[in-house]
C-alpha cells in the first residue's frame, strides 16, 4: 500500500469514506480477525453482530435463489419430456371470451 496519498486522491476518497482514506494512507492498522486472550488462551472472532446478521441474510437469500433455479430447471425438463399433443378436456371453456360476455 502507498504510504502517502496525494491531496486530490485523498479528497476524492474522502467523499466515499474517511476510514478508506485512513486505511490506504496506512494510518490505521487493520483489526485482526481472531483475538487470543493472553491469560486463558481463549480465541474469539472480532466481527460485528451486524456483519453476522448480513451474512446469514445473504446465505438464506442465496439458498432460496438456488432452490428456485433448481425447481425451474426440473419443471422445464419435465415439460420438455411431455408429449407435444396434449388433449384438451371435453368441456373447455375460455374465461372472459367474447361469446360469454355477450350472453
Amino acid at each position: 500500500m502507498a504510504s502517502e496519498v496525494c491531496k486530490q486522491c485523498r479528497d476524492d476518497l474522502a467523499e466515499i469514506d474517511e476510514d478508506l482514506v485512513a486505511y490506504i494512507a496506512g494510518s490505521v492498522e487493520p483489526t485482526p480477525m481472531f483475538n487470543k486472550c493472553g491469560l486463558c488462551g481463549t480465541r474469539s472472532i472480532n466481527v460485528q453482530p451486524d456483519t453476522i446478521r448480513r451474512a446469514k441474510f445473504l446465505a438464506i437469500s442465496a439458498a432460496i435463489i438456488i432452490t428456485y433455479g433448481a425447481w425451474n430447471s426440473f419443471m422445464y425438463s419435465r415439460a420438455m419430456q411431455a408429449p407435444e399433443d396434449i388433449p384438451l378436456p371435453d368441456v373447455a371453456e375460455r374465461i372472459g371470451s367474447v361469446d360469454k360476455d355477450i350472453k
